[in-house]
């Protein structure tokens, strides 16, 4: 099978991946002109790319599946993809470095580590400032993908109690696991929150001001999947009342990837309940290769006849 690759891959690792690749009976194209489209069968893309994918599916009559790099697809306008195509997301590849940032950020905020450098730089050396055990505490996992898996996984680890939201139950025995319509529930009764939903037409805008006014004065809200899950303006205002409140944001209402470049409606950063990170918590040296090979290996499964993971429902992200 031909796959054209469809992402800016660099030089000195495109050897490495075309060798990868042929190992799987696969034939990876980096570069293509427009004569050899007809052969290509799956595209790997990164989502930028997508955004004018019909310039090459139109000239590409035999292609059958499209993989993306990424996690997310909702930056995708699925209305330019043509229906009758498998489409692909590549949940999972960034999940166990985005579980550890989340709990990271969990860690820290519990333990006050930010607040206490900071007081420290300014010379006050307050021993009596307390922070929180984590252990014991009830954990929310909202979503229970690749990523929550492994935040799951990480938090049990600790000593915590964990109940998860999921598209269907989860048959492993959490303290308590149920679907979005058991959301309350989970959000009044938990310690923390990790919010690793997709973006899609039913998470959009899923926690105002309503949901966080249900929360423990005291949880540590942490989200590592997409800012519009959350109103922006809603947490802020919980945040800057309700100082007790701790928030771990990794993922931004405006960001360089989505409107052109990083800016914030309201002062986040100056609140000292707030950690920020620049969506950067799937970052790591091996994040190239091993996102690549995991889109590659789905590509293959789905050259071998067997079905693909992360099938895309298309009318999750369609009116």
């Amino acid at each position: 099978m031909k796959v054209l690759v469809l992402a800016a891959i660099p030089e000195n690792l495109r050897e490495n991946l075309k060798k990868m690749t042929e190992s799987m009976d696969l034939e990876a194209e980096f570069e293509i002109d427009s004569s050899q489209l007809e052969g290509v069968e799956a595209i790997i893309s990164s989502v930028n790319k997508l955004k004018n994918i019909e310039k090459y599916t139109e000239r590409m009559p035999n292609l059958k599946m499209i993989q993306t790099l990424s996690a997310g697809v909702d930056l995708v306008d699925f209305s330019r993809v043509p229906s009758d195509l498998i489409f692909c997301s590549n949940a999972g590849a960034y999940a166990l470095p985005v579980a550890e940032h989340a709990v990271a950020m969990a860690t820290s905020l519990s333990k006050n580590l930010l607040l206490n450098h900071e007081k420290m730089r300014r010379g006050i050396f307050d021993q009596s400032s307390e922070n929180s055990l984590m252990r014991g505490k009830m954990c929310g996992i909202l979503g229970y993908g690749g990523i929550g898996r492994e935040i799951g996984r990480i938090c049990l680890g600790m000593g915590m109690k964990l109940q998860v939201i999921f598209r269907h139950r989860v048959n492993e025995k959490f303290h308590f696991s149920g679907t979005l319509d058991s959301l309350d529930m989970v959000l009044e009764t938990s310690d923390l929150i990790f919010v690793s939903l997709p973006l899609n037409k039913f998470t959009q805008n899923l926690i105002t001001g309503e949901k966080l006014n249900m929360m423990k004065k005291d949880a540590i809200f942490v989200n590592v999947a997409r800012a519009g899950i959350v109103n922006e303006y809603d947490l802020f205002e919980h945040l800057r009342t309700n100082p007790g409140f701790r928030a771990g944001i990794d993922v931004w209402w405006q960001e360089p990837i989505s409107t052109g470049k990083f800016e914030m409606k309201y002062p986040f950063l100056d609140l000292p309940n707030v950690l920020g990170s620049p969506h950067n918590s799937g970052i790591v040296p091996e994040i190239g290769i091993d996102s690549f090979r995991y889109a590659m290996e789905n590509v293959d499964r789905f050259a071998k006849g067997e079905t693909p993971k992360n099938i895309v429902k298309w009318e999750d992200y369609t009116n």
